[in-house]
């Protein structure tokens, strides 16, 4: 039984600039050594890189890692805003209006001041708009 092939340097390289948003061609310009290839063949070697299975589960793999940051950035934004919130709402010395407008944007990130309308179902069955539509033409017919 043949041992799994480990990713290379390289296809690390080229995976993670693939994941990053860059073409496949210019992830293989940027990872290996292709300045003196020609167009067509680092777009075959770059088609053949991303076809690989081990580059693939490499570009998934920074996929996951780049959204787990994008989230614990933003939780410690959040973080860093409530707190700063909390801060200015609780400063005594603060003005009243900074006091109020730092409690009022804490109550919208808990959405404790939703905006309620109200609609009115206005569904009907076809019947219904049928027999409406017949009786204003009825009026209609009799006013002209």
């Amino acid at each position: 039984m043949a041992k799994p092939q480990k990713i290379t340097e390289k296809q690390t390289a080229f995976a993670d600039c693939v994941a990053r948003g860059m073409t496949l061609s210019d992830s293989y310009r940027k990872a290996y050594n292709a300045g003196h290839m020609a167009n067509s063949t680092i777009h075959a070697n770059a088609c053949r890189l991303g076809a690989n299975s081990k580059v693939i589960t490499m570009v998934d793999q920074v996929l996951l890692e780049m959204a787990d940051e994008k989230r614990i950035s933003q939780l410690s934004n959040r973080v860093k805003v409530l707190n700063k919130l909390t801060e200015l709402m609780d400063d005594k010395t603060a003005p009243k209006a900074v006091q109020l407008n730092a409690a009022v944007w804490l109550g919208k990130t808990d959405a404790l001041f939703t905006d309620v309308q109200e609609t009115k179902d206005t569904t009907q069955d076809l019947d219904a708009i049928d027999k409406e539509i017949s009786a204003r033409n009825k009026e209609l017919s009799g006013k002209t």
